[in-house]
């Protein structure tokens, strides 16, 4: 089962992408949001603070979810229930002592690529 949780309460208002993700390379990816209300592709084990649902040129408003259930794409095997962290590439991975958790896996995912639903916030950590 997967859950998606984007409503016009949590879509990224006045957020634009700060590159040229039109290619989809941050679609169904975690995102940071900068001081200057645009939004990159999370890195490695970094703060999180929605994920990104459009393919938004450079200077586009994102679309995405920011609180509750959101789809994101894995970047491993990610079991149910595993605290996720980004990789590099804004994708979910199984989180790190060291690094930052961003959600908890709802359901499961075999391999990078898949889709997986994500509660984001984690066990009540960070975002």
């Amino acid at each position: 089962m997967s859950w998606d949780h984007k409503t016009a309460a949590n879509s990224l208002v006045g957020i634009v992408a700060a590159a040229d993700y039109s290619s989809g390379s941050a679609q169904n990816r975690f995102v940071s949001i900068t001081a200057a209300n645009t939004a990159t592709l999370t890195g490695a084990g970094a703060r999180a603070d929605a994920i990104c649902y459009n393919k938004p040129a450079s200077g586009d408003p994102m679309e995405g979810v920011a609180f509750g259930f959101g789809k994101v794409t894995a970047g491993a095997a990610v079991a149910a229930g595993a605290e996720v962290m980004s990789d590099a590439t804004g994708r979910a991975v199984t989180a790190t002592s060291t690094n930052r958790s961003v959600g908890v896996a709802i359901n499961a995912g075999a391999a990078a690529g898949d889709l997986i639903t994500v509660k984001l916030g984690g066990a009540g950590r960070v975002l």
